[in-house]
């Protein structure tokens, strides 16, 4: 907690004095000079969510809280802020109206009755955090006083910048500390503006419904995964079979035209002596042998494309039986009330418990340095509303 004294007289600026400043805090940048700006954590997350309420234009709110002074620093602490509805803007530029003032100032008297007005924030997607000459002049117009800040969002690039108003123009800080505390203020404007509609709790029924589908739907992508594996290994089996049939009928071919060639020649030497007879003899017997190879060859590369058929029916038999066996298996092992990890899981997460002061933003903050990670832990956990989480709730976060 902020522990404040008494009220002091510095720089014409009557301020409050701090015994202490924040001692649960989170540096973000390189903090120098001799201002330092303290914005509540609530408030930070409230902004951004507001901030990614609309990316076609110009978003803006009002900064609240008070100035304080600490061993000769000057502590800008915000506590709160409000919605800035109202104002003309486009995607690029804003400007305040009178309705947006009127509003405005209805909100901070109901909910921030004890701040003032430190300044304001613009959210601006895909235009960085840099300021231009339209921003100064708005700021000069509507928030004149020295030491007023401005807080420049771009909801594209998750960016954010302060600046400084040094009584003629914005000088950029660059650092803050966001804080971490109880508050009751902020925590009940958020309830009554949200900007995220509450989330609808799915019937029981509804959700055993879809757990089961999602295992049913993992089996069948398995099964026609394995069942394409068996086509193609099949396929180039088929392939093969063809190719040496092929061959062998290739040569079987040429064989049988030799056979052909020698049995002419046999014929024209029937008429020669007797010792060429006997050598024609010879050479016919010879020439039988080789028919009688190729019969047998030709009755060799039958028994074995045979063989071949039957060892891949068997095996499609054997396949189908393990897949059979496996799918059993699986339908056995399946409780359709309790998550387990499966081998398709693309995420590996790790349980954690709320504590106190925790909110979703923090977590994420503090878990992996920014809050890029907010919407997968939202989608993990079926969390609609970040800002209603309780202490003891066990959530899940992603390993990265």
């Amino acid at each position: 907690m902020i522990e404040i004294v008494n009220v002091i007289d510095s720089n014409d600026d009557k301020l409050k004095k701090l015994e202490s400043l924040p001692n649960n805090v989170r540096q973000i940048g390189e903090v120098q000079g001799d201002k330092k700006i303290f914005i509540e954590d609530y408030v930070y997350t409230y902004l951004y969510q507001y901030a990614e309420a609309s990316v076609e234009n110009s978003q803006a709110a009002l900064l609240l809280g008070s100035y304080y002074e600490y061993e000769g620093q000057k502590i800008i602490l915000i506590s709160g802020a409000v919605k800035a509805d109202k104002c003309t803007s486009n995607q690029s530029e804003l400007d305040f109206t009178k309705d947006t003032w009127s509003e405005a100032y209805s909100s901070i008297k109901r909910y921030f009755s004890e701040f003032e007005i430190l300044g304001w924030m613009l959210a601006r997607g895909g235009f960085s955090v840099a300021i231009n000459e339209h921003i100064e002049k708005v700021h000069a117009c509507n928030f004149a006083k020295k030491d007023t800040v401005l807080m420049i969002i771009d909801n594209e690039e998750k960016e954010d910048a302060f600046y400084i108003y040094d009584g003629k123009k914005l000088k950029i800080q660059l650092g803050y500390y966001i804080y971490f505390e109880r508050n009751e203020m902020m925590h009940k404007y958020m309830l009554n503006n949200k900007l995220v509609e509450d989330r609808i709790e799915p019937d029981k029924e509804e959700v055993l419904i879809n757990y089961r589908k999602y295992f049913y739907d993992k089996k069948q992508e398995a099964y026609q995964k394995k069942l394409i594996g068996m086509l193609y290994v099949t396929s180039g089996a088929l392939v093969i079979i063809v190719l040496v049939i092929g061959i062998s009928l290739l040569n079987n071919f040429e064989q049988l035209k030799e056979l052909e060639s020698t049995v002419s020649t046999i014929s024209d030497n029937v008429d020669n002596t007797e010792e060429e007879n006997k050598f024609n003899e010879d050479e016919d017997i010879e020439d039988v042998n080789k028919i009688i190879d190729l019969e047998n060859d030709e009755d060799q590369i039958d028994n074995e494309t045979e063989d071949n058929e039957e060892k891949n029916n068997e095996k499609e038999n054997n396949d189908d039986q393990e897949e059979t066996e496996i799918n059993e298996s699986a339908n056995e092992d399946v409780e359709p009330d309790v998550v387990t990890s499966q081998a398709d899981s693309q995420q590996v997460l790790e349980e954690y418990v709320v504590k106190e002061k925790d909110t979703l933003l923090k977590i994420c903050r503090e878990k992996y340095g920014s809050i890029d990670m907010i919407d997968e832990i939202q989608k993990i956990n079926e969390i609609e509303n970040i800002d209603l989480i309780y202490i003891g709730q066990v959530i899940y976060l992603p390993i990265e």
